[in-house]
């Protein structure tokens, strides 16, 4: 956890010490105002990033819970048979994965994001998209 401490700062230290670019330009121009100091673009990367993070993490956890349910519905149907081929089997599996491991780092962002989920309505929505592919 102190390594990941020290790369923060470590990309602190670059951005503040980097020159405007001209995307940084066009950026600016995009927002309607000049960001003067590095120190700026650095916290508004960072709120922009948290913010992101914040709203997706919870939303991609929701869908692959609404997946993994359908899945799980359809896999009964077949006597517990995946219904999936290996190669998207490991693929969900390593998203699952990933999406957790991520939850308790994003502490060193400030980012609290729950993990819900799905409400039903989703999980109807899958279902039904489902079923108009069978037909």
């Amino acid at each position: 956890m102190e390594s990941l401490k020290k790369e923060r700062l470590r990309a602190q230290e670059a951005v503040a010490g980097s020159p405007i670019s001209s995307m940084q330009r066009f950026l600016e121009e995009r927002l309607g105002r000049r960001v003067t100091e590095r120190g700026e673009r650095w916290d508004e990367a960072t709120a922009a990033q948290a913010e992101s993070l914040r709203e997706g993490v919870p939303w991609c956890w929701q869908e692959l819970r609404a997946v993994e349910t359908v899945l799980d519905e359809v896999a009964q149907e077949f006597d517990g048979e995946d219904p999936l081929v290996p190669a998207v089997r490991r693929t969900l599996d390593k998203t699952r994965q990933d999406l957790v491991a991520l939850q308790p780092l994003l502490s060193f962002v400030d980012v609290e994001a729950e993990l819900p989920e799905p409400d039903e309505e989703r999980v109807a929505e899958l279902r039904e998209r489902l079923l108009r592919q069978d037909t």
